[in-house]
């Protein structure tokens, strides 16, 4: 993501220079990198929504297993 802002700054940089700019991206490659971005980021959220519910199941198995144990030691085990 960094590359792809870097490639924009300096492209719109470019633009600005009227005397010896040389614009690199067209809309066309533009519309590409910004594509790719979008489809990058939305697999970061999928993964993201997955390993925040991985997580949250983890946390609930180790709290019922933690509240089994002291049922067990205090001689309430119903299992």
């Amino acid at each position: 993501m960094s590359v792809i802002a870097g490639l924009v700054a300096d492209d719109a940089c470019e633009q600005n220079d009227q005397e010896c700019g040389r614009p690199f991206l067209n809309q066309y490659r533009l519309d590409g990198l910004m594509r790719g971005l979008k489809m990058a980021s939305e697999s970061l959220a999928e993964r993201s929504e997955w390993l925040s519910e991985r997580v949250e199941k983890e946390e609930k198995q180790q709290e019922e297993m933690t509240k089994a144990a002291q049922q067990r030691r205090q001689g309430r085990d119903s299992n």
